[in-house]
């Protein structure tokens, strides 16, 4: 628990106060609504959240709803011991089920765990999300212990027709609690699974309660596979009669089932749209955007109300973009090489997109055109993010022209990530002196297309210099120039680096009082004393971090 966020608790513990004194005191030394906002920004951080829960009954009663209204979160983000939290939040659950359903799970030949004291809570009535697929591993990983089953690190699990109908049975009962209990479920994510989508597209159409549960969705996610289209259409169509408030649709794999479409129609506040395909060919799929029943025309006709919008892996016609006006945030990842021609790629040129703050392309194997991307950045003048990523590009040479219009129209940059060349450090230092707020810069050498593939069939290790790109002269304009923001560099694809110009730039960074956080990835060279400089100047506070990342 931090207590820098609760001080109190170390003011506590600092002076040696019996514990069981803090926790039987009912009177806490907050009113409710201090306690709910210092929960409330505790959300994400589950460890802290439950020591609060054990302070007193009264903070008890108010940091369980938060702790509990999306556990799926905290198993997900729980790195080690992962398998004992989600076995125990399902031994939880069950523990709450009615007599009824522990019946059924009990003749289905499934044997209870026992729990000494029944739960003081009934946890289903916190839930306000519903992640179907981590129920259904959760649900496997219990199934598994209560039968016995021991699962070996990276073993394969093999569900045989007995275990799957158990699953069946335990998912059923444990979805139909939720539907009966919760009040109203603010997200729901259904993009995955292989047993729940049945149950889920079963339960909503059966038990009455759940008109008023899904009434205020704001969050939902679907997709289906071949096996479970059926199942997916079914619980889509019941949402376009239920869910009316959806804020955010996510289609991940994106299947166009018609029931969709009358979904997107009905919507009154929709604001954020994704789709995204799984295919992983070379080539994106194909979709049209023109048909008058097709989920994609439904977008379109959405598009003045859409903020943040992406998609990965599937045909976009660029010029579409004109008529997403209050766009803020766009994100193209993805996209086939002989799909985009500089032909389509043109029509973005056209379009300006004056609310837009966040631009995110990343699609490593297509090629892209650096004057096209730099005239689009031109009429978006309000970026603040801006995220180019190609291993192909057609015109490396533009990244000055990108590095300059960026400079010139978005002043209230934040992160650029992108390409740029030894010799821009003319454009450099217009971007370092016109955008005061910029914060992280991510850096990649400009390559064209033959650069790409012969860095993608070279080794890339720290002992060979052969092909690396000279990092020094662009480091040593960012060192002169001393941007006050700068709170994290990044380099990647290849760059080489040398251990006295980095000391020069943390020198630099420590005369302004200025700590940096410092990145690279495995294709990075360097040369001489560079893990001493880096050891120097953390232990001196000025060097934060210093971490090889694998990123692309």
């Amino acid at each position: 628990m931090s207590t820098r966020i609760i001080p109190h608790l170390h003011w506590y513990h600092s002076r040696r106060i019996n514990p069981k004194r803090v926790i039987t005191n009912s009177t806490p030394i907050l009113n409710e609504h201090c306690l709910i906002r210092i929960f409330e920004l505790l959300a994400e951080d589950s460890n802290s959240l439950f020591c609060c829960a054990l302070v007193s009954r009264v903070w008890c009663i108010y940091a369980l709803p938060i702790l509990w209204r999306n556990p799926w979160f905290y198993i997900k983000n729980s790195g080690t011991g992962s398998d004992r939290w989600r076995t125990g939040l399902i031994t939880t659950y069950v523990a709450t089920l009615p007599r009824s359903s522990k019946d059924i799970l009990t003749q289905a030949g499934i044997k209870l765990p026992y729990v000494t004291n029944n739960p003081v809570f009934d946890y289903s009535r916190f839930l306000k999300g519903l992640h179907i697929c981590s129920l259904e591993v959760h649900v496997i990983f219990w199934i598994l212990l209560v039968t016995g089953v021991t699962i070996e690190h990276g073993r394969v699990i093999v569900i045989n027709p007995l275990l799957r109908k158990k699953i069946f049975i335990v998912i059923q009962e444990l979805v139909r609690l939720f539907f009966r209990k919760s009040s109203v479920l603010y997200s729901l994510n259904a993009g995955s699974g292989i047993i729940v989508p049945e149950i889920l597209a079963n339960v909503i159409t059966e038990i009455p309660e759940a008109k008023t549960v899904l009434t205020k969705l704001r969050t939902f996610t679907c997709g289906s596979t071949v096996n479970t289209t059926k199942f997916m259409a079914k619980i889509v169509s019941t949402l376009s009669n239920y869910s009316r408030n959806i804020q955010q649709l996510e289609i991940h794999p994106y299947e166009d089932i018609n029931e969709l479409s009358k979904l997107i129609r009905v919507q009154k506040y929709l604001s954020t749209i994704s789709m995204e395909e799984n295919h992983t060919s070379g080539n994106i799929r194909q979709i049209s955007w023109k048909d008058t029943n097709g989920t994609p025309y439904e977008i379109i006709k959405k598009a003045q109300f859409i903020t943040r919008l992406t998609i990965g892996r599937m045909y976009f016609p660029v010029e579409e973009l004109s008529n997403f006006v209050n766009l803020e945030e766009l994100i193209l990842s993805a996209f086939g090489d002989q799909d985009y021609p500089r032909s389509k790629w043109i029509q973005l040129t056209g379009v300006s997109l004056k609310k837009l703050k966040i631009f995110y392309f990343c699609s490593v194997n297509s090629t892209i055109y650096l004057d096209i991307f730099a005239n689009f950045i031109k009429n978006c003048k309000g970026l603040q993010q801006i995220i180019i990523h190609s291993h192909k590009l057609s015109d490396p040479k533009n990244s000055g022209l990108l590095i300059a219009n960026i400079a010139q129209y978005c002043p209230n940059i934040i992160l650029y990530e992108g390409p740029i060349l030894q010799e821009n450090s003319k454009e450099l230092t217009k971007l370092l002196q016109s955008c005061h707020r910029l914060k992280s810069l991510h850096l990649r050498p400009s390559k064209g297309i033959s650069d790409a593939l012969n860095h993608s069939t070279s080794p890339s290790n720290q002992g060979n210099i052969e092909g690396k790109v000279n990092f020094d002269t662009i480091l040593k304009e960012i060192t002169e120039k001393q941007p006050q923001s700068l709170h994290n560099l990044r380099i990647s694809d290849g760059w080489a680096i040398s251990a006295e110009a980095f000391e020069k730039f943390l020198e630099s960074r420590e005369k302004i009082s200025r700590p940096v956080c410092f990145y690279w990835n495995p294709t990075v060279h360097f040369t001489g004393k560079m893990e001493e400089v880096c050891k120097t100047y953390h232990r001196y506070g000025v060097l934060k971090q210093y971490v090889s990342h694998v990123f692309y």
